[in-house]
């Protein structure tokens, strides 16, 4: 506790209950107070008032911060003042009304109104001038002034938790909320001067360079827009845990948190058919590929919150497997888990994991997918990415998986890269097994999931701006006009159970990626997130594209080629069917080429595929 807090909440109180002892004394005898009377109230004094200054610090009101009062403040010093006043009361009828320490009833009573009301009226000074930038408290001046965007239960909380405590060395000057009924009032004693809109306004007279957004119930849209509104005027933004998380308690209302880059770059919000997810996973063996990456570990996550009779990780890398597998046993202990060290490639080992487990799901998620690297490493990028695909894909048909589901990207649409064009190999094998399904009669279900970046994956750019943000810049860019289509981990993965749930054999589904994001301009929300002015405190380099990186991304070969689906966010492909000879003869060709001319590869593939459409087409 603050000493000098204390100590004007003391001197204050005293003040209160002597002054408001002494009106109820003249009121009683109509201010001709006797001799003898006031000689018993100089002695009632002495213990009156340490009485009730040991109440009100048992009720909490002598180590608040002077500046504070809320509703709770008011009842609990009605209901310290109500409990000296029953006290008196009493003490008289013990007396019999005789004796300086037993004043009359009337007394009693009189002094609970006045002391209740003296003392809300000098927190409620001392509250004005705290809001007023006052000099009463030392160091006030000090305080960092914040705006307060959000007038409601959770905006007070905030600006009580500060309030409160006394080491924060900020304080809320004003309050901004969208409800125009609420402007022109006071919240705590501080004001609400308008719509979030004034921001810029407002910014020059309270002098605040900070914002909280204090909206736990607001939309993601709403939220952008504001975190919008802050960066553009220079301002550090904060954002108050959700209110699940809150009335979880498992977040503090003062556990603030920046906003992140998913937070302005304009994602709409997904709706996904949790039912139908569900059905399709529960009860059911699920295997997973490349279950260490970014996008396995989350749909091995989302795959086990479904409660899948046994779900299978298949990874190369052993740390990687090891922190997926740790995460579900803690997140979900009562799993049947089964993790296998085991590459793709090792035929045997995998037909025996296939025969073993025996999987009616499987989301084909291991792939290389960095385009650079891809580029360099021609031979084992179409090893992994493609044949590791047509094998799989061979496997589960002669095994008699019920779904397959290949997670495939937007590079593989008009492929220019090492990394297209060995996914749309992939979603060539793909669909040539769904027609190969179909024609036999068979159960199973091949489908293809395209999405862009994924943001805050491994090796993506969001990780490395951040990276170069820390590092003081500068940050680098391929070129000012680039664009690329983002989404987050969480929601991507989800639309991919999604597609799985709602193939009926041969789709290649396209997530809606919502619009492209230039990256410069993803570069500069970046360092103003984190607090810096682009090109002054931190400068943005191009460094122009690198082999293989085309400007712009496409989603379809033509805007012609999109179908729509029942889900709003989840869209087709048009393609024609693949024929799997023809497939399967390009494919023995290129397995002839990685030994002959690994260094030709990107031109060799580049001249025998369409541009859209099936293989053998062109």
């Amino acid at each position: 506790m603050s000493a000098y807090r204390f100590s004007i909440l003391t001197f204050g109180s005293a003040l209160v209950a002597l002054v408001s002892l002494w009106l109820s004394y003249q009121l009683r005898y109509d201010f001709r107070v006797p001799t003898a009377v006031m000689e018993d109230l100089w002695v009632l004094m002495l213990w009156l008032i340490p009485v009730k200054l040991l109440f009100l610090s048992l009720f909490g009101q002598l180590d608040a911060l002077p500046g504070f009062l809320g509703w709770a403040d008011v009842k609990r010093i009605a209901a310290a003042m109500g409990i000296v006043a029953v006290l008196l009361l009493v003490l008289n009828i013990a007396s019999g009304g005789i004796g300086y320490w037993a004043p009359p009833r009337s007394v009693a009573v009189i002094d609970a109104l006045f002391s209740s009301a003296g003392l809300l009226g000098f927190r409620l000074f001392l509250n004005r001038m705290h809001s007023g930038v006052s000099e009463l408290i030392p160091g006030q001046l000090e305080y960092m002034p914040v705006a307060v965007i959000g007038a409601g239960e959770a905006g007070a909380l905030f600006a009580q938790a500060l309030q409160r405590t006394h080491h924060n060395r900020r304080r809320v000057v004003c309050f901004l909320d969208d409800d125009a009924r609420k402007w022109g009032s006071t919240l705590l004693g501080i004001p609400v001067l308008g719509g979030p809109e004034k921001l810029p306004a407002l910014q020059e007279k309270y002098g605040f360079r900070s914002v909280v957004i204090a909206i736990p119930s607001a939309r993601q849209k709403r939220i952008r827009e504001l975190v919008r509104l802050g960066t553009d005027n220079h301002c550090r933004i904060e954002i108050l845990p959700n209110l699940a998380d809150l009335n979880a308690g498992i977040s503090r209302i003062t556990d603030l948190h920046q906003p992140q880059i998913e937070d302005v770059l304009g994602r709409p919000e997904i709706d996904l058919n949790t039912d139908s997810i569900r059905e399709s996973i529960a009860g059911k063996v699920v295997l997973v590929t490349g279950a260490g990456g970014s996008i396995g570990s989350e749909l091995a996550i989302q795959i086990a919150a479904a409660a899948p009779a046994l779900l299978v990780l298949i990874e190369r890398n052993e740390p990687s497997l090891y922190t997926t597998e740790s995460l579900l046993r803690k997140q979900f202990p009562q799993l049947e888990l089964r993790p296998r060290l085991l590459d793709l490639r090792d035929a045997k080992g995998l037909e025996s994991a296939f025969k073993q487990d025996q999987p009616e799901l499987v989301f084909h998620a291991a792939a290389h997918k960095h385009v650079p690297i891809t580029e360099r490493e021609p031979v084992e990028t179409l090893r992994n990415n493609t044949f590791v695909t047509r094998d799989l894909v061979q496997l589960a048909l002669r095994s008699g998986v019920g779904r397959f589901v290949f997670v495939s990207t937007d590079k593989a649409v008009n492929p220019v890269n090492l990394l297209g064009l060995s996914k749309f190999l992939g979603e060539s094998c793909v669909r040539a097994a769904a027609l190969a399904a179909a024609e036999v009669g068979g159960f199973s279900i091949f489908a293809s999931v395209r999405f862009g970046n994924v943001l805050g994956s491994s090796g993506s750019v969001i990780p490395l701006f951040k990276q170069q943000i820390a590092q003081g810049g500068p940050v680098t860019v391929t070129d000012p006009e680039a664009t690329r289509y983002f989404m987050t981990l969480s929601e991507a993965v989800g639309l991919v159970l999604q597609c799985g749930a709602m193939a009926e054999g041969g789709e290649t589904f396209v997530l809606d990626m919502g619009e492209p994001v230039n990256i410069y301009e993803l570069a500069r929300q970046m360092i103003q997130l984190s607090g810096y002015e682009p090109e002054v405190d931190i400068q943005i380099q191009s460094i122009g594209l690198r082999p293989g990186e085309k400007l712009h991304e496409d989603l379809y070969p033509v805007p012609e080629a999109r179908e729509s689906t029942s889900n709003a966010h989840i869209f087709k492909a048009r393609e024609a069917p693949i024929a799997l000879e023809p497939l399967e003869a390009l494919l023995r060709e290129l397995e002839e080429e990685l030994e002959r001319d690994p260094k030709g590869l990107r031109d060799w593939l580049t001249q025998r595929l369409p541009t859209q459409g099936g293989i053998g087409d062109n």
